[in-house]
This record gives C-alpha cells, sequence and structure tokens, in this order.
C-alpha cells in the first residue's frame, strides 16, 4: 500500500512536466480508500508500523485532493467526498493515539496532513510536540527515527528522511526560525558526493522541505550569482540561473601546501548551498612500508607475489 501511495505522490507531481493517465490515479485513491479498515487505519500487520503507514497515506491522500476526479458530476462529487471522509477519518484514528508516542516521524507526517486540511490548531500543536524532541549536532539539529521507515529507511538515511519530513512540518507552521535553519544545516552537510542524500525517499523529503523553504522565503532574487575565489584571488564569478554544467579550471591559482576555495554569493542572490567533493591520490614513494600500523583502517596495504620471477621465451606461465 505504501508503494501505491507514493504512485499517487510521483503522478500527482508529474502532472505539470508530463501528460499522465488521470484514470490510473482514480484508481489508485479508490483502491486505498477501499482497503482503508472500519478505524480510519491501513493494516500491515504490525500494530506500530500500522501508525506510520496510515500516517503517510492520510497525508499522500491529503495532498491529491487538490486534484479532481475523471467522470461525470455526480460521480466525481461522490469520489471526491469518499476521498475527503478517508483523510478525515485516518486522523480522527491518529489523533486518538498520536499522544501516546513521540515517534518524530509519525508526528511530522500527522501535521502535514493536518495542514493540507486547514487544521492550523492541530499542526501547531504537534509542532511544539516536534520542537521539543530536536536533538542538536553542532550547528545543526535532527530528529532520530525510532521506527523503520514506510520504505524501512533505517540508519542515517532514516534520519535524514525523518528529519526533512519535520523541517517542513515546521516552516509551515512554527515561529522558532533559528531550529528550522539548525534543522536545514544539518540535511544540507549530509548530502553525499554524488550530489543526494542516500536513498530515494530521504533526497525526495530533503528536496520537498527545500522546497518548502524556499516558497516561503520573499526576499532573494531569481538571479544568483556567485564568485569563486582560490586564495583570496577572484577567479570567475557565474550565474546558476542556467541548468548547464560550469566548469572552472582553478590550476592557475593552487599552490603547493594549504589551498582555501571560497565560493560567495552576491548580496540579492537566493538561498543557496555549496558542496565541494574532491578526489585525490596518494603517491607511493611516499609510504614507508615497512612502518605501517596494519591496525589503522586507513594504511596503505599492497603487496604482489609471485609464483616464478624468472622467465624465458616460449615458457608457459600459469
Amino acid at each position: 500500500m505504501a508503494l501505491t501511495a507514493y504512485a499517487i505522490r510521483f503522478l500527482t507531481d508529474a502532472k505539470d512536466v508530463i501528460e499522465i493517465d488521470k484514470g490510473v490515479l482514480d484508481k489508485a485513491r479508490e483502491f486505498l480508500i477501499k482497503k482503508q479498515r472500519a478505524n480510519g487505519s491501513w493494516d500491515i500487520g504490525e500494530e506500530k508500523q500500522n501508525l506510520l503507514i496510515t500516517a503517510y497515506i492520510a497525508r499522500i491522500l491529503a495532498v491529491s485532493m487538490k486534484e479532481a476526479f475523471q467522470g461525470n458530476e455526480k460521480d466525481t462529487k461522490a469520489k471526491s467526498e469518499a476521498l475527503n471522509e478517508s483523510v478525515k477519518h485516518s486522523l480522527i484514528f491518529l489523533r486518538s493515539l498520536i499522544d501516546s508516542t513521540d515517534e518524530p516521524q509519525l508526528l511530522a507526517l500527522y501535521a502535514l496532513t493536518a495542514t493540507e486540511i486547514k487544521d492550523t490548531n492541530e499542526a501547531e500543536r504537534i509542532n511544539k510536540r516536534l520542537e521539543k524532541l530536536a536533538l542538536n549536532e553542532g550547528t545543526g539539529s535532527y530528529w532520530a527515527l525510532e521506527l523503520n521507515t514506510p520504505f524501512y529507511g533505517w540508519g542515517l538515511a532514516g534520519r535524514i528522511e525523518t528529519t526533512a519530513l519535520v523541517v517542513q512540518s515546521l516552516s509551515m507552521t512554527s515561529k522558532n526560525k533559528d531550529l528550522v535553519n539548525r534543522g536545514l544545516l544539518f540535511l544540507l552537510k549530509q548530502k553525499d558526493r554524488y550530489g543526494v542524500w542516500y536513498s530515494t525517499q530521504a533526497t525526495i523529503n530533503v528536496l520537498d522541505a527545500l522546497t518548502s523553504l524556499l516558497s516561503n522565503n520573499e526576499s532573494g532574487s531569481n538571479d544568483t550569482h556567485v564568485s569563486i575565489f582560490v586564495n583570496g584571488n577572484l577567479v570567475k564569478t557565474v550565474s546558476l540561473t542556467s541548468n548547464d554544467l560550469i566548469t572552472i579550471n582553478v590550476s592557475d591559482f593552487m599552490k603547493t601546501g594549504d589551498n582555501s576555495i571560497e565560493v560567495k554569493l552576491s548580496d540579492k542572490s537566493s538561498p543557496s548551498s555549496a558542496q565541494l567533493v574532491t578526489s585525490y591520490y596518494s603517491t607511493w614513494q611516499s609510504k614507508d612500508t615497512e612502518s605501517i600500523n596494519r591496525n589503522n583502517s586507513s594504511a596503505l596495504r599492497f603487496s604482489v607475489n609471485y609464483a616464478e620471477d624468472r622467465t624465458h621465451l616460449s615458457k608457459q606461465l600459469i
């Protein structure tokens, strides 16, 4: 059922850029509504996971309420009412249990759903609880999940996914902008060297959080310029309005030893983040292989042995 809900989300988001079969979207929503239990939940076999999957599906259906059903006016109205009732029914179920859990992922999904149906008071109440569950790490803050995500995310990827959901929720109703910024800083620091966040769901939720924050930001220009400095010297100023790959050769500005690279935004630019990824090698000649600490995980280990070290023409080597 989680996969069906994700398909609904994908089709809802994709309609603005590609043509989709809205009939498929309608059937997927009707399928989930039919699978909803009498108490308002969706059952996948384990009580705690049932709460989480119910919150996840409820949020997806709430977001999709903006999309009208296909068909004649009478059928469309009936299906829309069924969808609306399904979301409300699931929230009633969750509301009866939400105060007995401190699972931040569940709380965030519930608050986001409440926001979607304009229940601002309930969303604000839950967000105040989420503020108290924040954990600090350096200059950032995160929220630790205790259950696997609906797509079985856990560990760092699950933490990122959970934090992204909380940041989305807090950005909509919370007045604690400092905490929102700390959550955002944590997320930005977790980006891997490929420019994503370890898993598909974590990446999607982080991008959602970034989009939500940018849409709430009234300042800034659509035209973002950055200047690249190496060791205090301006190398080049470029515009980031293009999706084209920008390559800048900074080798002429580098020196032996320590180097500093700075990426500076122009004063009126929109909020942006920068990620520096480097690859390097350590030459074999610089390693004293005899004095290597074998227990050091970063130690270079490489050895070659040959069964024979001498040969001659026409000799077969095995």
